[in-house]
């Protein structure tokens, strides 16, 4: 037994540490104008990267290998982005932190007899822009960008975790065997 406990920590301290993925979390904050009075709409999304150090200036995209911008979901009540609907999206990072996210998404929505294409553009400077066939500057404001907190422990935390139970595990075996052997 003391073989295998010895043959697992070495193995969990030697393994390759797993690319946690990174998420960003967005929120748009604009103005509805295609009818009548401008009103304030507001929408969310999220990021998500694969890989990076999160040191020095690292730049993700859906062609990029480490780091990879690996999911978008954007809901702004008129429409629902994602990776899918993208034309070029990209997220750029400092030390881990997010200085731009660029987006370009066309989406098709049902609305008469035709679909409708709706356009969604992040800018440089933290605005973004939605247009239609129709409709200049249909939704514009502004947007941020910060990254999610998260609530999942490391792969270490959980091996650290794992080798904590086996030696309170093993302690207590070899305290019934010498209780059995004295009895």
């Amino acid at each position: 037994m003391k073989k295998f406990v010895l043959a697992l920590a070495a193995a969990l301290l030697f393994a390759p540490a797993a690319e946690a993925a990174t998420v960003y979390d967005l929120t748009f904050t604009g103005i509805w104008s295609a009818w009548g009075s401008p009103t304030l709409a507001s929408g969310t999304g999220t990021v998500t990267t694969n890989g990076g150090s999160g040191s020095g200036l690292e730049f993700a995209a859906p062609f990029t290998s480490n780091p990879q911008l690996t999911d978008v979901q954007i809901d702004l009540g008129l429409a629902h982005f994602d990776l899918d609907d993208a034309l070029f999206a990209s997220l750029t990072t400092l030390n881990g932190d997010p200085i731009n996210f660029s987006y370009n998404g066309v989406l098709s929505y049902p609305g008469g007899f035709f679909p409708k294409l709706i356009t969604l553009n992040t800018l440089p400077d933290n605005t973004f822009l939605i247009t239609d066939g129709l409709h200049n500057n249909l939704y514009t404001g502004n947007f941020s960008i910060t990254e999610a907190i998260s609530a999942v422990p490391e792969p270490s935390t959980w091996a650290m975790l794992l080798l904590g139970f086996g030696g309170i595990g093993l302690v207590m075996r070899g305290a019934r065997r010498r209780q059995a052997a004295a009895a």
